[in-house]
């Protein structure tokens, strides 16, 4: 051991021992190198699985998308004839006719406002609405026509019309004035009569117990007064306003009748009727005033028939239509068909049509789906409606080729022959 130390190199410098010749160094060990830690394997899906699981969705997605907005296009060549037309019929609200008739009418008033174009000097007085008083006994009191009123600037005015004024009443020892409302003119023309609210006595009983019990009191101011040369009311205004209000309601009732007729009725041209009455002039002719205007009260009378009674009875009368079969006329708005005699008081009309129709053969659409939808072999579900001279499914789209349970699906086309 003290061999080992001696033999050890030495610093020349002290002597001392070299301190890595003291401390030996650290061998190297053999053998294979540390592992890493090992790492949990994770599992990770084949992409075959994806695919699968999208394929299934798009799938189902599809499905429900054409099972929902698939439809059958059911396209109907109904059975159609074209027939020259011309005849006449009958139509009458009660009784033996061709056809049954309903009369409807419709009332409007009009208003029409104008300038009262006829110049003219006048004279008027003023008028207003006065009650007499009976303060003086409870005998009633008998006032003649023309009798006078004074007011207290000392204007005269008179009674238009005679007028009893009632007696007093006594209440409790106290006697209660009674009183009457009579109509009272200026007793002179002129706009100084005109009159606000005023108290009045009776020149007449002047003298007498009487003048101090009887007097009267204003119910409306007096107005109208007036002397010199204005436009008045005339006859000829009124006229012409009238006239106006009727063409107005010619074509506005004319045209109110054919928008408010119930669906399926229709009004043959020229089968109605139209009456008009004035029902007030304000002011009245004669009176003065720059602007009349006149209401006018308008009447029409229209007889209407019904659509499906009008095409019945063509059919029958000219392809042999037998009832239950429901037949139209597609091109019904280019036939004539005009009132040849109309009578309001018997209720009866007498028409006129002309023209080419185009017939139709009527089905009932919705009943016909359900049968499609119930028939084992729809083709052979046309067969039960003569009105079908040929039907055609088609399924939209094409290669979805299963027929819809629900009505609502099925999209019925009607295919409408050229002359």
């Amino acid at each position: 051991m003290f061999n080992n130390f001696n033999n050890k190199e030495h610093d020349p410098s002290s002597g001392r021992a070299i301190l890595r010749d003291i401390i030996p160094k650290a061998r190297k060990q053999k053998g294979p190198p540390p592992q890493a830690p090992a790492k949990i394997p994770v599992f990770k899906k084949p992409p075959s699985l994806y695919w699968s699981a999208g394929a299934v969705l798009v799938f189902t997605l599809a499905v429900f998308l054409l099972d929902n907005f698939s439809y059958a296009l059911v396209t109907i060549t109904p059975r159609q004839e074209f027939v020259e037309i011309n005849s006449g019929l009958r139509a009458s609200s009660g009784g033996l006719s061709d056809l049954p008739l309903e009369v409807i009418t419709f009332e409007e008033i009009i208003s029409k406002t104008g300038a009262a174009a006829t110049l003219k000097k006048i004279e008027e007085r003023s008028r207003g609405r006065v009650v007499i008083f009976n303060a003086f006994s409870s005998a009633p009191q008998k006032l003649v026509a023309g009798t006078r009123l004074e007011t207290p600037g000392g204007r005269i005015y008179r009674l238009t019309s005679e007028v009893t004024v009632p007696g007093a009443k006594v209440e409790d020892g106290k006697i209660v004035p009674q009183g009457t409302e009579v109509e009272v003119a200026a007793d002179r023309a002129g706009e100084e009569y005109n009159l606000g609210l005023s108290d009045f006595t009776i020149p007449g009983f002047k003298g007498t117990p009487k003048f101090e019990k009887f007097y009267g009191r204003s119910q409306t101011e007096l107005t109208g007064g007036f002397v010199g040369t204005a436009p008045v009311v005339s006859d000829a205004d009124v006229k012409n306003l009238t006239a106006a209000a009727q063409n107005e309601f010619a074509s506005a009732l004319e045209s109110k009748i054919k928008t408010d007729l119930p669906e399926g009725v229709f009004m043959p041209e020229g089968a109605w009727e139209l009456k008009t009455a004035v029902e007030s002039v304000a002011p009245p002719v004669g009176a003065r005033g720059e602007q009349v205007t006149v209401k006018v009260k308008g009447t029409l009378k229209a007889l209407a028939v019904r659509e499906r009674d009008f095409f019945g009875f063509l059919g029958r009368s000219y392809l042999s239509v037998r009832s239950p079969e429901e037949i139209s006329i597609v091109n019904f708005s280019e036939l004539s068909v005009r009132a040849a005699g109309k009578d309001f008081e018997a209720r009866t009309l007498n028409l006129s049509v002309k023209g080419r129709a185009h017939f139709v053969w009527e089905f009932d659409e919705e009943n016909l789906k359900n049968d499609l939808i119930a028939a084992g072999d729809r083709q052979t579900a046309f067969t039960n409606y003569g009105a079908i001279e040929r039907a055609q499914i088609e399924f939209k789209p094409f290669f979805w080729r299963i027929f819809p349970k629900d009505p609502s699906r099925i999209r019925v086309e009607k295919i409408l022959k050229t002359p």
